[in-house]
């Protein structure tokens, strides 16, 4: 029976614009590249962040669209030192095939055990002698083993994917196999990968024999991984760091918008304690919250980028910086699950009644009715549940409340002068 394929390979990207999330990155090794062509850049070009979000498949890709004769070692291996100065001769030759080369020695941060004992003296020695250009690639930039290396190099950093963006790749992977896969499973199978689409990747694989996979399979084969330490540590980048670092506490993070947003609500009234700056702090998350509704309702993703400013500069400039350690504590699951079920019930069914958001609030009792009748089978079962406990009546706008309130008082005065009126009336008759 032969070995089936791991989709890992199957889907990995073929050309550089398959790359998901790390158009920056793509464009800096490009212009790496092409300057140490031309001898312009003396520098390796070092690749760091978390396993499984696309260093590799990056190289790869890059190689295969532009004809690059790719030289690479996965310096993880034993006796990878030993391999390494090996290559000596390979990186002061020239190309047989007139292609351009490339050294790739991935997972750089895997050799620095006692075993390979020179690992890191044999690299520094081929990036010294080498006439092509030198990549690598480490989940840890931060070993002290690599020091020598780090400070050479010209670092290119990754994070941790957004999980609707590994979402999106999942559900194009589910079409492509044909699996018959519900839309909150492929969600739960993005959030729990760690901001690693590898490992998204290979879950996916791993439940596909089922006729039908639901989220409960998910949570039951994959249980619920730990991905709080992620958010933890953004969250301490964004209120203890500078304003910059705050800024990359979102990519680190690996949750979608919405769901980041709803962390920092709930971190915002831990870490600040000043009234004037957790005012500040919320005026800028809800200018970041209609940067979000406005991007979710007419499809401007160029406005994205300052949903993201108010929710990290813009909170992290509210107060002063908190110090010791914080015990952020964990938003309400159930509130943060029922919030995200809502607005996407909502969501759908305003795209297939071709109206807005607002006007479905308003139905909201008619379109129970019409649930229960199951006409809105398009929706999830969470979905559905999230509209029940609001659709026992319409929520009401704030501007009707006002109307109403203002209302009482003006039918109260209309009323007295008609009283007076015909009081005056009937006066002046009996004087006549």
């Amino acid at each position: 029976m032969p070995t089936e394929v791991l989709w890992v390979d199957k889907y990995a990207p073929k050309k550089l614009s398959e790359i998901i999330g790390w158009r920056k990155q793509v464009e800096e090794f490009v212009s790496w590249f092409n300057r140490a062509l031309r001898g312009e850049e003396k520098r390796p070009c070092l690749l760091v962040g978390p396993p499984g979000v696309g260093k590799t498949a990056l190289v790869h890709a890059f190689a295969r669209e532009r004809g690059v004769e790719l030289i690479e070692l996965n310096a993880s291996d034993e006796r990878s030192a030993e391999k390494i100065r090996e290559l000596e001769k390979v990186v002061v030759t020239g190309s047989i095939t007139g292609r351009p080369k490339l050294l790739f020695l991935d997972e750089i941060d895997g050799m620095s055990g006692t075993a390979d004992r020179g690992g890191v003296s044999a690299i520094l020695k081929i990036i010294k002698i080498s006439r092509i250009p030198v990549a690598m690639a480490a989940n840890d930039p931060y070993s002290q083993r690599l020091r020598p290396l780090r400070d050479m190099a010209y670092t290119i950093r990754f994070h941790a994917l957004r999980s609707d963006l590994i979402a999106r790749k999942l559900k194009q992977i589910a079409e492509a196999e044909g699996l018959n896969i519900t839309e909150d499973a492929i969600k739960a199978i993005a959030q729990r990968s760690g901001g690693s689409l590898r490992s998204a990747i290979n879950d996916l694989q791993a439940l596909s024999s089922r006729e039908l996979i639901t989220k409960a399979d998910v949570e039951a084969m994959l249980g619920v991984r730990d991905v709080q330490s992620n958010v933890f540590e953004a969250l301490n980048k964004l209120f203890k760091g500078s304003p910059e670092l705050a800024k990359q506490a979102f990519e680190d993070s690996g949750l979608d918008p919405r769901a980041f947003l709803l962390w920092v609500k709930h971190a915002t009234t831990v870490a600040y304690s000043d009234p004037d700056e957790v005012s500040r702090a919320f005026d800028s998350l809800s200018k970041a919250d209609i940067f979000l509704t406005r991007i979710i309702r007419e499809q401007e993703w160029g406005l994205l980028k300052y949903a993201i400013d108010f929710m990290t500069m813009g909170v992290n400039l509210a107060g002063e910086k908190p110090r010791g350690f914080i015990r952020w504590g964990v938003p309400s699951r159930f509130r943060v699950a029922r919030e995200e079920a809502l607005r996407s019930a909502l969501a759908k069914i305003a795209r297939h009644t071709h109206t807005s958001t607002r006007e479905i609030r308003r139905l909201l009792p008619l379109i129970r009715i019409i649930a229960s009748k199951g006409r809105l089978s398009f929706l999830s079962r969470e979905e559905q549940a999230a509209l029940a406990p609001l659709a026992k009546q319409p929520p009401e706008l704030k501007e009707e409340k006002e109307a109403r309130a203002e209302e009482k008082p003006r039918r109260r005065r209309r009323a007295a002068r008609r009283a007076a009126k015909r009081s005056s009336g009937q006066a002046t008759l009996s004087l006549g």
